[in-house]
């Protein structure tokens, strides 16, 4: 089983050398490599809008990767030379993706031309896993492009089968899904088989006026004969899955169930933690209510350890920078409080419940700016000359991201 640090919000692109000495210190022998690092979702959301020119390095050094996929060999390059000189291996890889509350629908062949280009850097530097999301049936589908029929998107002649052995003559918007990714999917297949990748798909949530639902491959028997089709008409198996911690938990689902249902088409997971409404990407074991953890991690281990899992272990823990308590001014609070203050209770929330969590655990926005201050809650601190008591009120957490991972490991292959 391999264990492996996502690279987002740890590694520079452009100075890559500090992000790729700390994950290797920390005892990390495997990285992902995130190519939303150089084609975000925002960049995929505004493809093809006159914009005016962004102060920023990407913008300085390269051209944009939405419009010219063959750029990420050289927005990589540093990264990928630095993880070599190390001895650090990039075994699986994130394809840029549209954002959840997307109101794009014609960027189907975009993507194709971007995952492509993603497959090929794949097959250069060994990496064997592209994890690329499927796309949502009520953005990019178009009842005109439908009428078409085969010379829109392939046809009935398998999905029509197929949708309705999965559903019955059941809902339009499944047999849409199936049908519009079924041609995105096959599309890749070629270009994954020429460069020894194989694509692995992943279950995802939609942003439903600012709630979290289900969406495209959120059922793991669906997914898994989504999975068996695609891999039939390919000829081999070429298409795997990856099953995503954090939107299972946002959804409520049964992680036992999930994997089970998958068994051994499930090559990768992604561990991450958040407090069951908002998307997060935290240490698992972070987010806890009354002592007891959001996500059922037991049934994870379970469902895991019952199909004997040994393939790619995921750590993403990009929004742990920073706290997200909001409230007074730790500076002036302190101040006032001066030798009169004895002793500590430290401890984070998300500004909303009454939780205990380890400091810089939650954040508000994917810029990671702190709302909790504690940069100004160390400076008074210390303008005070405070000696007393730092007692850290905190749910467990299982020691750093790499202890994380080790225990995954050790539990599954009980």
């Amino acid at each position: 089983m391999d264990i492996i640090c996502a690279s987002a919000g740890i590694v520079n692109p452009f100075r890559p050398g500090q992000g790729v000495m700390d994950m290797v210190d920390a005892g990390f022998q495997n990285t992902s490599l995130e190519f939303d690092m150089s084609c975000s979702s925002y960049e995929l959301e505004h493809y093809g809008e006159i914009r005016k020119d962004e102060e920023g390095e990407a913008d300085r050094l390269f051209l944009p990767v939405s419009e010219h996929p063959e750029e990420v060999r050289n927005f990589f390059a540093k990264m990928h030379g630095e993880c070599v000189r190390n001895h650090l291996r990039i075994p699986v890889a994130q394809a840029p993706c549209l954002p959840r509350d997307t109101k794009r629908e014609d960027l189907a062949g975009r993507l194709t031309e971007i995952q492509k280009e993603c497959i090929r850097f794949c097959g250069e530097i060994g990496c064997g896993y592209l994890v690329v999301r499927p796309l949502y049936a009520d953005t990019v589908y178009r009842s005109d492009a439908v009428s078409q029929g085969d010379a829109a998107y392939g046809g009935y002649a398998a999905g029509e089968e197929f949708s309705r052995g999965i559903v019955g003559h059941a809902d339009d918007i499944q047999e849409k899904e199936w049908r519009i990714n079924r041609k995105y999917y096959l599309g890749l297949a070629e270009t994954a088989r020429e460069n020894g990748v194989m694509v692995l798909l992943e279950n995802q949530c939609r942003n439903r006026n600012g709630r979290m639902v289900r969406s495209v491959c959120s059922d793991g028997e669906e997914a898994a004969m989504w999975l068996d089709w695609l891999n039939r008409e390919a000829g081999e198996e070429r298409f795997g899955f990856c099953m995503d911690v954090g939107v299972l938990s946002l959804c409520g689902q049964d992680m036992y169930e999930f994997a089970l249902a998958l068994g051994d088409r499930l090559k990768a997971v992604v561990l991450r933690d958040c407090d069951g409404q908002n998307e997060g990407s935290l240490l698992p074991f972070t987010c806890a209510c009354f002592g007891k953890p959001r996500t059922d991690w037991l049934r994870l281990l379970r469902g895991l350890r019952e199909i004997g899992f040994d393939g790619q272990l995921i750590l993403t823990a990009f929004d742990m920078g920073n706290g997200n308590l909001a409230g007074i001014d730790f500076g002036k609070f302190l101040t006032r409080l001066g030798h009169r203050l004895k002793a500590l209770h430290i401890h984070d929330n998300d500004g909303v419940g009454d939780l205990h969590h380890i400091p810089f655990t939650f954040t508000k926005t994917r810029e990671n700016r702190a709302s909790t201050d504690w940069e100004g809650f160390i400076r008074g601190l210390k303008r005070i000359g405070y000696e007393g008591v730092l007692s850290f009120e905190t749910a467990p957490a299982l020691g750093f991201i790499a202890g994380v991972g080790e225990y995954f490991a050790k539990r599954i292959s009980v």
